[in-house]
């Protein structure tokens, strides 16, 4: 289930807004701006998932973000 779940993320993107200034990658994000989550690109981050582009159905569990995670 968990790798369905990361190859086929049921969720593509969430929208947050930022509720305090935050730097990502050398540029500010102010307070107040809509931020878009893309769940669908980060559960195929070659960084964290080995051949990110494969469905692996041995896959161990990993950091999925298939419904998001945290508050």
């Amino acid at each position: 289930v968990e790798e369905s779940l990361r190859f086929e993320t049921p969720v593509a993107a969430i929208p947050r807004v930022a509720t305090q200034d935050i730097m990502v990658r050398g540029k500010t994000i102010p307070k107040g701006s809509l931020i878009q989550l893309v769940m669908s690109s980060a559960n195929r981050d070659e960084s964290v998932f080995a051949r990110a582009d494969t469905f692996d159905i041995t896959r161990s569990p990993g950091n999925s973000l298939s419904f998001g995670t945290g508050p």
